[in-house]
């Protein structure tokens, strides 16, 4: 989720909504654990704007609300709102209205590697994410790795861009 300070946040967040207006299509780096372990903390988002009619259940939706951005997965989905939640969360969301649905997450792009994100989720995928709700030794854990991962594979990229000093 990104949480912006009240002047700046709403600029950045019709910025956003303006951006999805002119291109139908955006790329934004995720900020929080929401949604772990299907998006992670600097995961770069694509998120696209749909008919409302094309979204559905276990789709993954970016949402503003209270000057604030999430994505989240839908739940349950009526004729004018929708409910989601979090993969790492209990609780389901306030209910978010058409107008606050800024688009479908149809790209995750993750360590120079990209994927569709899946409405279906294995058995593996929300055993780990019940996991890193309710414990936060696994969820420290489990970011630590992911940053230390995240910081190896930096590393791995600028040794290749660096020009070679051998004679």
């Amino acid at each position: 989720m990104g949480e912006l300070d009240t002047n700046t946040g709403k600029v950045k967040l019709e910025l956003l909504a303006d951006g999805l207006r002119s291109s139908e299509k955006i790329k934004i780096a995720a900020l929080g654990i929401s949604m772990l372990p299907v998006i992670w903390p600097g995961d770069l988002l694509t998120i696209q704007q749909v008919p409302w009619s094309d979204i559905k259940r276990d789709d993954i939706v970016a949402i503003v609300r209270d000057a604030r951005w999430s994505t989240h997965r839908v739940v349950e989905l009526f004729p004018d709102h929708l409910l989601t939640r979090g993969d790492a969360m209990d609780e389901i969301d306030p209910s978010s209205m058409r107008a606050q649905v800024l688009g479908l997450v149809v790209r995750i792009e993750r360590n120079g590697k990209e994927f569709i994100p899946s409405r279906r989720r294995t058995l593996g995928e929300r055993l780990l994410a019940w996991l890193l709700c309710h414990s936060a030794r696994t969820r420290s854990l489990a970011l630590r790795m992911h940053h230390a991962k995240t910081a190896r594979n930096s590393l791995e990229v600028a040794a290749k861009l660096r020009p070679s000093t051998t004679r």
